[in-house]
C-alpha cells in the first residue's frame, strides 16, 4: 500500500536522481527559502499534486481506490534564449517520467503547454500523469 506522502516522496527522489542540475536548478514545494532565482539562466519549479481518489473494488473487508495526480514541471527560460530551450527541457522532463513504473506508481503521457512570456522570461509547463492502487480496511 502506497500513502499520499510515500508516493510524493518516491516521485520527487526519482525525479532528483534523473534530473540533470546542469538543466536548471530546482525549486521544490516547501523550499524556496532554500532557492535563489538565477537571473540569466534557465530554473525549475518541481510539483506534485495528487488528484481524484475512486474506490476500485472490495475484498475481504479490503477496499482497493486508484488514486490519480500529476507530477508537473513549471519550466522559466530567459527570454533572449528563445522558447526553444524551455521545449528542449520540457522534452527531456518527458522522458524521465513518460511511461514508466516508479514503486507502483504509473506515469502515462502527458502535456507539455507552449511557452508564454512573463516579465523576463518564457514559461510553460509539463504536466506528467500517474496513478496507483492503494488499500485500507473498512466495511463493505
Amino acid at each position: 500500500m502506497i500513502t499520499l506522502p510515500q508516493a510524493h516522496s518516491a516521485i520527487e527522489i526519482y525525479f532528483q536522481a534523473n534530473w540533470l542540475i546542469a538543466d536548471g536548478p530546482v525549486l521544490y514545494d516547501n523550499a524556496s527559502d532554500k532557492f535563489t532565482e538565477p537571473t540569466d539562466s534557465a530554473w525549475v519549479h518541481f510539483q506534485v499534486i495528487f488528484g481524484d481518489t475512486r474506490r476500485e473494488s472490495t475484498c475481504n473487508n479490503v477496499i482497493s481506490y486508484r488514486q490519480s495526480g500529476a507530477a508537473q514541471l513549471y519550466i522559466y527560460v530567459p527570454r533572449d534564449q528563445g522558447a526553444g530551450v524551455s521545449y528542449d527541457l520540457a522534452e527531456k522532463y518527458r522522458e524521465i517520467f513518460v511511461n514508466n513504473l516508479v514503486s507502483d506508481i504509473e506515469f502515462s503521457e502527458g502535456f507539455i503547454s507552449p511557452p508564454e512570456p512573463k516579465a523576463n522570461w518564457f514559461h510553460n509547463r509539463a504536466s506528467i500523469p500517474f496513478s496507483y492502487t492503494t488499500q485500507s480496511t473498512g466495511r463493505n
